[in-house]
């Protein structure tokens, strides 16, 4: 393994984001419905194991007052913006050992690595900024996406940038013990030669204004809370100056999300005069999903139904009453360790019972002039139907005529030769002394001329 000796001399900071400008992006951690974020990261090759607690730098955190948290409505989860004490006493770096280099170059490793970094002879390689996550939210049903700003780069002034070499990401479950789970080690394949690009894994805005990294950590449980954190390393030299380690910044403070379930949206139409009909957007990862109901909008909603078929996302509820209004809502859930794990519900959605909606069979002309007869569906428990009309399509439509019972118009009053006219009808029923209507037939219209 040798550095290249483009870097020897020196490689200012510019030209390396000249490289970065023009690389394709290499996103780290793409994860399940993450909406367009991560890259698989590239791990050093000796970091810690996930089964490794962090002993250097990480001790108890408390709570974080202004921490990002996805939570459920019902649990919300408060971590301190203060990290662990021990945080305060590193100044220097834990070192990591990696690979040493199989040749050094007359320069020597700790020029060839300040070269890269562009710094000066005389200078020492710096322990990078304590790293500040932007975002960490949940992004699926078991996974949790992680956001941060590149470390100690200068959008006004790139060329006296020094950006961190790489990243850890640690996590716990119990803020107690952090396991390494993730190293973004940025010149790991830049220093071997396998490739052109010093920052594959780093992203950027439209405009260049702020360059970033992502990660999505997968396969973890829903409904469970995970507390992140993450350090910024530069690569250095030990002693000897022929074996490379890493100098780590202060862990940055405590961040936590919970994978859940995301919310189904819910939508309830009209079936006939005791029947309405609930369709609601599939869960990805649900196993199955509970429907409540009630008659009042806010409150009284009582579980009626309980789907088990994950691939189900319909419900007719039948035997109500014409005329009543139903609200309902709708929430998904996922079973964990024996444990249903639920979203939060839909939103609530309400609906009157109405008759069915009628279907217009024929619209002809008749016998006589001027008059155009109008055929429809009977409708059960309809006790008439009310046709509208308009001159066209999507005109103001008034109310015709009433007609009771029966399933046949002839229109003759006020009939124009020569022209258009479109009909819609609706039926009704009277319910404790009002009138109950059909939601409207589809539009039909015709042209009347005389026989």
């Amino acid at each position: 393994m040798r550095v290249n000796k483009g870097i020897r001399k020196c490689v200012s900071f510019v030209g390396i984001m000249a490289l970065l400008f023009t690389s394709a992006p290499v996103y780290a951690g793409q994860g399940e419905e993450s909406e367009a974020y991560g890259a698989e990261i590239v791990t050093g090759d000796t970091a810690e194991t996930e089964e490794e607690i962090i002993d250097e730098f990480v001790v108890d955190p408390e709570t974080e007052e202004d921490m990002d948290v996805t939570t459920t409505e019902e649990d919300t989860e408060v971590v301190d913006e203060d990290v662990a004490a021990a945080d305060e006493d590193v100044e220097a770096a834990a070192e990591a050992s990696i690979e040493p280099l199989d040749e050094v170059e007359e320069t020597g490793l700790e020029e060839e690595i300040k070269a890269l970094n562009n710094l000066g002879e005389s200078d020492t390689i710096p322990i990078p900024s304590q790293p500040v996550f932007s975002q960490v939210k949940c992004s699926s049903y078991n996974s949790v996406y992680l956001r941060w700003n590149m470390v100690d780069w200068i959008k006004d002034d790139p060329s006296s940038s020094y950006p961190a070499n790489g990243y850890k990401i640690y996590r716990s479950t119990d803020q107690k013990n952090y396991k390494l789970i993730a190293d973004i080690d940025e010149f790991k394949d830049y220093l071997s030669g396998k490739s052109d690009d010093p920052y594959p894994n780093a992203q950027s805005d439209d405009e260049w204004v702020s360059i970033y990294y992502t990660y999505t950590d997968k396969s973890l449980s829903t409904g469970k809370t995970y507390y992140y954190k993450l350090v910024a390393y530069n690569y250095d030299v030990d002693e000897t100056g022929t074996k490379l380690i890493k100098k780590d910044s202060k862990s940055s403070s405590v961040k936590s999300a919970k994978p859940i379930l995301k919310t189904p949206t819910l939508k309830v139409t009209n079936v006939n005069e005791s029947k309405l009909k609930l369709t609601w957007s599939k869960v990805s990862g649900a196993n199955g999903y509970v429907i409540q109901r009630s008659t009042k909008k806010d409150s009284g909603y009582k579980t009626i139904n309980t789907i088990t078929d994950e691939s189900k996302v319909t419900y007719t509820n039948s035997k109500l009453t014409l005329g009543k209004t139903y609200y309902y809502r709708v929430r998904a859930y996922r079973t964990v360790s024996g444990q249903k794990v639920y979203s939060s519900y839909s939103g609530k959605k309400g609906l009157q019972v109405k008759l069915k909606k009628p279907v217009i069979k024929k619209l002809e002309a008749a016998k006589t002039s001027r008059a155009i007869v109008i055929t429809w569906g009977k409708i059960n428990k309809a006790q008439g139907y009310v046709i509208y009309r308009a001159t066209s399509y999507n005109g103001a439509y008034t109310k015709y005529k009433t007609v009771k019972g029966g399933t046949k118009i002839s229109t003759t009053a006020n009939q124009e030769l020569y022209k258009n006219y479109f009909y819609k009808i609706r039926a009704y029923r009277k319910v404790n002394g009002k009138n109950v209507y059909s939601p409207y037939s589809a539009i039909d219209g015709g042209y009347l001329y005389p026989k």
